[in-house]
């Protein structure tokens, strides 16, 4: 390596960066992909030292991905092509794609010296659990887990619900003036004094 090409190198931005890139259904062709895709990993190259790039086959034509396949065997970072099961739409794909772009992880756990430097772990295929028994389960999961992300967002989904139904229930309560039985079990409610075992001591008079 050159001078030239080691100030290049250093002068890169040192983040890991993902681009994520839609493929329409039907109206792609592999000539032009192609020719995106090749500007799109030259400019990354040029300002980023760690990128990956994610295509979102979204019933795309068969040609184009077909061509990205052989196109990625040369490309100097690594290229995951996300295939939709059924036509979910740009919203829907780019989300997908974005929830897969974790083909790297970094971290300063990862470095040897203890110099708190961020090491990279690169093309991430599968994650492996080995068990104390010495077992090895292969996840099969193409990627990175991310399990605090995914437990994050399914107690998201678990709150949501809790919010909905107790909206919905309250909303009648209230419009009923009180008079529904269902939501009235879950309100508390203030014991009589001859009800509260004198676990509430009065001032006295």
């Amino acid at each position: 390596m050159n001078e030239a090409e080691l100030k290049q190198t250093l002068s890169k931005e040192k983040n890991f960066v993902s681009a994520v890139v839609y493929l329409r259904p039907g109206r792609e062709n592999a000539e032009g992909a192609l020719g995106f895709f090749g500007k799109l990993a030259a400019e990354l190259e040029a300002h980023f030292a760690q990128y990956e790039i994610v295509a979102v086959d979204d019933a795309a034509p068969a040609g184009v991905v077909a061509a990205l396949r052989s196109w990625a065997a040369d490309c100097p970072k690594p290229l995951t092509i996300l295939h939709m099961g059924l036509r979910q739409g740009l919203e829907a794909g780019m989300n997908a794609g974005l929830d897969a772009a974790r083909g790297a992880i970094s971290s300063v756990m990862l470095d040897p010296t203890g110099s708190q430097r961020a090491q990279a772990i690169w093309d991430i295929t599968d994650v492996i659990v080995v068990t104390g028994g010495g077992e090895e389960i292969s996840l099969g999961l193409g990627g990175y887990l991310d399990i605090g992300l995914l437990d994050t967002m399914e107690d998201l989904l678990v709150n949501f619900i809790g919010a909905a139904v107790f909206s919905f229930v309250g909303y009648f309560y209230v419009k009923n003036r009180g008079k529904g039985w269902f939501a009235r079990n879950f309100i508390p409610q203030v014991l009589p004094d001859e009800e509260s075992d004198g676990e509430t001591d009065r001032p006295e008079e």
